[in-house]
């Protein structure tokens, strides 16, 4: 349960989960993100697919932690929805259990992913396009693939960070 006071809240993986409601009058289409989060364990290409946030919309979205059903293989991170989406996948690389911080920016044709301030390797799954910001929850996807861990910190931009503002 959401026992922790804020600024973290933790997620059992189970059930819990912020609705955060329609956000798209003060957001419009995402260019950029970050969210700040803890796990106890590493995350890996083998790893439960959990839901950091989602957000619905006609380009629904999602920060999407381990492995998706689909025709997906070996990732780590996905941004994106459903089978247009930019990932990190790697067969034997890892986010490090502790405290870690996930930032993406759209580059004109893709979120470019980064882990802790380093950018990764970000390949594409389809065609990939700006999510637009409507209905957003944390620590689910649409009342699944729950987080198991503590989220302490979300982001949401209109603009396109660059590198540099990625690692301030």
């Amino acid at each position: 349960a959401n026992t922790m006071p804020a600024p973290y809240y933790r997620f059992d993986g189970s059930n819990d989960e912020i609705l955060a409601g329609d956000i798209s009058a003060t957001t419009g289409d995402i260019y950029s993100g970050y969210v700040r989060f803890y796990t106890e364990d590493a995350i890996s290409q083998a790893t439960t697919g959990q839901a950091l946030i989602s957000i619905g919309g006609a380009n629904d979205g999602y920060i999407y932690l381990g492995i998706l059903t689909g025709s997906f293989a070996n990732e780590i991170i996905t941004v994106g929805g459903g089978s247009n989406s930019s990932r990190w996948a790697h067969a034997t690389d890892s986010i490090p259990a502790g405290w870690n911080t996930i930032a993406y920016s759209w580059d004109g044709s893709k979120y470019q992913i980064y882990l802790n301030g380093i950018a990764k390797t970000t390949s594409t799954y389809g065609t990939p396009v700006l999510i637009d910001a409507d209905d957003m929850s944390i620590g689910s996807w649409n009342g699944a693939s729950f987080f198991n861990g503590q989220i302490s910190d979300v982001k949401l931009y209109n603009v396109a960070l660059t590198a540099t503002e990625v690692k301030e």
